[in-house]
């Protein structure tokens, strides 16, 4: 280190202390930097590769083990470094699905990785949390259409109708009933209609619709409903 001497003048000496000092004229980006400490242990400034903080690592001494690890690292495929721009874009996306997926994100990531993020992690973290309200305000998703109710189902909610209102809403429900189920449910409605009404449950039906209503009616008891 440079000393003053009391006359003066400018010395050179060796320090008592060993001290990290960078020269301001390397000109390329150095994948790993640091000093030696007392102990002869590396101590790392920086990373430009988080996986070479495995091969050299802070706080140990370097070895003739770590030049191995490094010439194995050298001759290995490894995966590309992600850009700024690259781990943005992931960083977005993961923060466009909410605060825990970008938190899953963000833990998966090395410490180079974590430290480029870092200007951006703000922002990226109100984004996420931005999302999760979106979700929660999001109406539900409708449900499935609901299953047509069978037959007998209609026939049941027929025969359980107890004003006018409730016959045609039941009989409603079996709209998509076709051809002979359709003639047993008109039939059946006709006869209720007319119970409800305080008439005969026969009024006004021909002998045909008669068979078909107490064909309905059979068909709903042996379904297990009682008919009214």
């Amino acid at each position: 280190v440079e000393v003053k001497k009391p006359s003066g003048r400018k010395d050179m000496v060796r320090a008592d202390t060993p001290s990290p000092k960078q020269s301001e004229d390397i000109l390329f980006e150095m994948f790993v930097h640091g000093w030696i400490d007392n102990g002869h242990c590396f101590r790392a400034t920086k990373y430009t590769l988080d996986e070479l903080a495995e091969i050299i690592p802070d706080g140990e001494r370097i070895s003739v083990e770590t030049g191995q690890a490094l010439a194995a690292w050298a001759n290995s495929e490894r995966p590309p470094v992600l850009s700024l721009e690259q781990l943005l874009t992931n960083a977005r996306a993961a923060a466009d699905d909410g605060l825990a997926a970008y938190k899953a994100f963000v833990g998966g990531l090395g410490r180079a990785g974590k430290a480029m993020l870092k200007p951006e992690h703000p922002g990226l973290k109100a984004r996420a949390e931005a999302a999760d309200a979106n979700a929660a305000d999001a109406p539900a998703p409708e449900s499935a259409a609901a299953k047509p109710r069978s037959l007998v189902e209609v026939l049941a909610a027929v025969s359980k109708a107890n004003s006018s209102m409730a016959l045609a809403s039941a009989e409603a429900s079996g709209a998509h009933l076709e051809g002979d189920d359709a003639d047993l449910l008109e039939a059946f409605a006709q006869r209720r209609g007319n119970e409800l009404d305080g008439l005969d449950p026969k009024e006004g039906m021909n002998a045909a619709e008669i068979a078909t209503a107490n064909k309905a009616r059979t068909m709903l008891e042996q379904g297990g409903v009682n008919a009214e």
